[in-house]
């Protein structure tokens, strides 16, 4: 290989690198905002368990008082049918 085609083979790798850096960047940039969707997509899985726990605790909360307007509806029921 002669100076020239060594000369031409260096530029031919240099614009290569160019343009390979350039290509990383770009997907650096767009990588980056990705990594810090999946950390909070971690946060949010992991509040899941306390999540499904206080639901739990109201529908529970939400059954007792269902009862409680139910048994208020009968006493009321009695007592109007007693005050007729």
């Amino acid at each position: 290989m002669n100076d020239s085609n060594l000369t031409n083979e260096l530029r031919r790798i240099a614009v290569t690198q160019e343009a390979m850096g350039d290509t990383i960047k770009t997907i650096l940039e767009i990588v980056a905002p990705m990594r810090k969707e999946v950390t909070e997509i971690k946060s949010v899985i992991a509040d899941i368990p306390e999540m499904k726990a206080d639901i739990k605790t109201i529908k529970a909360v939400i059954r007792d008082t269902n009862q409680q307007v139910q048994n208020h509806e009968k006493r009321l029921t009695r007592l109007e049918t007693k005050a007729a």
